[in-house]
């Protein structure tokens, strides 16, 4: 019932009767839920009046009596076991929002659910105040030990980087003991969107990065698109003053561009050859976005020196969509681009530091 609550909040329109409320929820519904609903549906029955009518009464019927005893009962019998502290956690609060328990108890419950090797290292600290500050110290403490097995095997760590801003202690300065905030993690842009932990894993043990499968790597992997692997055929990048041929492997992604509520799908280019990011003209007029005139003109010529044009225009902020999930604002250059409508240059690459798989 709550996720049918968000549609009808989200599609107001479409869900403005009681009448259309009711016909979506007993549209959906299956089993004796839904034999249930179909009966009183012919009957016309008297609980089809109100949409809070039916759901006041579906929720007498089928709603479990016991919700609270039973989230209770799990998390008395819940354990870490192998999971890291912080997959125990998720499984964790889940149950504690169902539970209705005080902080005091959930605190409780869950100490008695974390291993032996982390309640031991939680002995030796001051207890925390709240169920939070218990479940992050937990779980900084379980990265910690993990850590040290890994170092104890040698294998590489899995958080190696100093981030950008931290400090380096000077000679003989003592380090406090706290947690270093983790560097941002790149952007991953194409099929995998690895952790971490997971690519260092698929490197160790030999597996190509993308599929997971032994016998081959990223490179000559069957079910890598072939637009994602690398080319030899020379195509074009803009400079600040030049128009220039490259061969260099270049990698394309699906994409969308939108303004004011309309998008179009578009193939990208991402070029580290490229010193900005462009679009083309043709393109860019036939979708009909809008532009406006850059202070200072830019000539364009080719690798050979030749005039071809001057970058005159810029696109104006425009919304883009990459591989489904990542989106940011960007303006564009405007030129003449057989190669690719879109090309995301050099100053993109270094802005994100991307793991393109």
């Amino acid at each position: 019932m709550l996720q049918c609550s968000l549609v009808f909040d989200l599609q107001p329109s479409s869900y403005a009767t009681d009448r259309a409320k009711l016909a979506f929820v007993v549209n959906l519904l299956r089993g004796k839920a839904g034999e249930w609903a179909n009966s009183l549906w012919e009957a016309q029955s008297p609980l089809l009046a109100s949409f809070e009518t039916f759901a006041t009464e579906m929720k007498k019927v089928f709603d479990h009596p016991f919700r609270n005893l039973t989230s209770a009962h799990r998390l008395l019998s819940l354990h870490q076991g192998n999971q890291s502290v912080a997959e125990f956690s998720i499984e964790f609060r889940i149950l504690a929002a169902e539970s209705g328990w005080d902080d005091l108890a959930l605190k409780s419950a869950f100490l008695k659910g974390l291993s032996e090797e982390v309640q031991d290292q939680l002995a030796t600290r001051d207890e925390p105040d709240s169920l939070e500050s218990l479940i992050n110290l937990a779980i900084r403490i379980d990265n910690r030990l993990r850590e040290r097995r890994r170092a104890r095997r040698g294998l590489p760590s899995l958080h190696p980087r100093r981030p950008v801003n931290q400090p380096v202690p000077a000679p003989g300065t003592a380090v406090p003991d706290t947690v270093v905030p983790e560097a941002e993690e790149p952007m991953h842009l194409g099929r995998t969107c690895l952790t971490p932990e997971q690519r260092s894993q698929r490197i160790a043990d030999g597996l190509c990065i993308y599929c997971g499968q032994p016998g081959h790597y990223i490179s000559q992997c069957p079910l890598r698109p072939k637009s994602a692997r690398p080319s030899p055929t020379p195509r074009i990048g803009v400079s600040d003053t030049r128009l220039f041929l490259t061969s260099q492997p270049h990698f394309c992604l699906p994409a969308t561009i939108s303004y004011q509520g309309r998008s179009v799908s578009v193939t990208v280019l991402v070029d580290s050859g490229a010193d900005d990011n462009f679009v083309d003209r043709e393109f860019i007029q036939s979708v009909k976005f809008p532009l406006s005139k850059i202070e200072i003109p830019r000539p364009v010529k080719a690798f050979d020196d030749t005039p071809l044009e001057t970058v005159t225009h810029q696109t104006t902020s425009l919304a883009l969509t990459l591989s489904g999930n990542h989106q940011e604002r960007l303006t564009f250059l405007v030129v003449s681009s057989p190669s690719s409508p879109v090309v995301l240059g050099l100053p993109w690459l270094k802005a994100h530091n991307p793991h393109i798989d």
